[in-house]
Parts: structure tokens; sequence; C-alpha cells
């Protein structure tokens, strides 16, 4: 939660911050609970390919930003 702000504050997007955090998650757990890394990589293939469509619109630059 506290990447996922932080990219949120720095970015002003917060599906961008979504994905980030998603991708960075399993690399952190593995430092402290490298069991669940696994699980985590599964999670944040769901998360990404749930946000497709935002993934698009920001190619594409038509996401909108939260402020």
């Amino acid at each position: 939660i506290i990447i996922w702000v932080a990219l949120v504050l720095l970015l002003r997007f917060a599906s961008l911050a979504s994905i980030v955090a998603c991708v960075l998650a399993p690399f952190i757990v593995l430092l402290f609970q490298p069991l669940y890394f696994a699980g985590l990589v599964v999670i944040a293939f769901l998360v990404i390919w749930r946000h497709k469509d935002n993934i698009k619109r920001l190619i594409a630059r038509n996401e909108k930003k939260l402020f």
C-alpha cells in the first residue's frame, strides 16, 4: 500500500501505480517470504491482465490522471 500511494502521488495514475506495485511486490516479498513469491507472480499477472484496457489507454495517453 505504501508503494502504491507513493506511486500515485508521483505518477498521478492509479492504474499505473497498481501495475508497477504488482510487478514489484513479488520481488519485495522474495526478500522476506520467498515461499509466497510464486503466488504473487500469479496475482501480479492477473492484475496486469485485468488492467489491459488501462495499459492501452496509458500507451495512447488517454488515461485520466487522478489530480
